[in-house]
């Protein structure tokens, strides 16, 4: 399985596990953290394209395309 595979399983594993009738926009946040957190602390996360700073970059721009700032 691919890094993108496992990540992608664990971001969804994350979020089912929120209690609908709780979940916020920060909870989501939360989970997804909790999902890539022990793939954006690896050592090789640069080289491995799983870097926070990475990660990040990717969520401001999807933002992006949907607030019209891009």
């Amino acid at each position: 399985m691919t890094d993108f595979e496992q990540i992608k399983k664990d971001i969804i594993k994350e979020l089912e596990s929120i209690p609908y009738e709780l979940a916020s926009i920060d909870d989501i946040g939360n989970h997804i953290g909790i999902a890539i957190g022990k793939y954006t602390m690896l050592k090789d996360a640069e080289e491995l394209q799983t870097s926070k700073s990475l990660f990040i970059c990717g969520l401001e721009h999807g933002i992006s395309l949907i607030d019209g700032t891009h």
